[in-house]
């Protein structure tokens, strides 16, 4: 059912994937929401927000995930409203980690301790469940970024061009989601009235280093990804510049004997030493002689 309810003695988990029409009705019928919130938990791509009410919060949150086929770290959403005695979670689609957690809570297989029996405790540790689900997106990064060093500097740059690109749009992506979510728990942390329970600031805090941490990696990241880029368009160029070098040189040994063939090969009468062909092959090969000679001299210099 998209609805899922569970009861302790303390508060209500209600918990509703693939978000319907009729499950924003049941919102509107049994809780006293801005229709503003509700509005954003219909909304598409959602930007991650706090908004903190007299009786509730309602707090989006985007949890990244990693999609092999096209290699692109991509978004789920969640929508939060968190009070003294419910807790509710909303989504457009399935969360397979958020569902396998309702359903080990409910079934008793994860619980909470007498002090922290309350929503905002559940809340932070659902945070926790879903953000280190999320963290071996990290750990692709990075064997990605060391990926494509090794092919950049063993000279294995075809594709390389196009998987720097990849690498930097979920680095990007990636942060693009934190950093408005580092802002959120500024104002967690500092949340103080009468229905968050005592302490529960310093479980907030400990979310927020994760954050900043994870944050910090993909700056480091970010760096990482742009000097690669940097290095290999320079190796690209060098040996642009290097296959120009030899076509010059080519060019310019085979210059002279191209205008000699040219001229000889003309259907002209009394063409210089027409008459005479061990004139004409002895200067071919002083020609060949000064070809050889420009080589060598563009080898002795590194040219070739």
């Amino acid at each position: 059912m998209p609805i899922s309810k569970y009861k302790t003695k303390k508060f209500e988990w209600i918990n509703i994937d693939n978000l319907r029409p009729k499950d924003i009705k049941f919102l509107e019928d049994n809780f006293n929401f801005h229709p503003l919130d509700l509005e954003d938990c219909q909304s598409i791509s959602q930007r991650p927000k706090i908004d903190i009410y007299d009786d509730y919060v309602f707090v989006v949150i985007h949890f990244p995930y990693y999609i092999k086929d096209n290699h692109k770290v991509n978004f789920r959403e969640v929508h939060f409203f968190i009070a003294k005695d419910y807790i509710v979670t909303v989504k457009k689609g399935r969360i397979d980690a958020l569902h396998d957690y309702f359903n080990d809570f409910s079934a008793g297989k994860t619980k909470l301790s007498s002090s922290r029996d309350n929503p905002f405790h559940l809340f932070y540790n659902i945070l926790d469940k879903l953000y280190q689900t999320s963290q071996p997106i990290i750990d692709i990064i990075n064997r990605n970024l060391n990926t494509i060093e090794e092919q950049i500097f063993n000279e294995q740059e075809r594709g390389s061009a196009q998987k720097i690109a990849f690498i930097r749009r979920n680095i990007l992506n990636y942060r693009k989601m934190i950093e408005p979510q580092v802002q959120i728990f500024d104002k967690l942390i500092a949340l103080k009235n009468n229905y968050t329970p005592k302490g529960i600031n310093d479980y907030f805090d400990d979310i927020q280093d994760l954050l900043e941490r994870t944050k910090s990696n993909l700056d480091n990241y970010k760096e990482i990804i742009e000097g690669l880029g940097q290095t290999h368009e320079s190796l690209i160029s060098q040996r642009t510049n290097e296959v120009m070098k030899i076509l010059t040189v080519i060019s310019v040994a085979l210059l002279p004997l191209t205008l000699v063939a040219s001229i000889y090969g003309m259907n002209i009468v009394g063409l210089p030493f027409a008459e005479r062909p061990i004139v004409i092959w002895t200067f071919f090969i002083v020609l060949l002689l000064f070809i050889s000679l420009i080589i060598w001299i563009a080898h002795r210099r590194n040219i070739l």
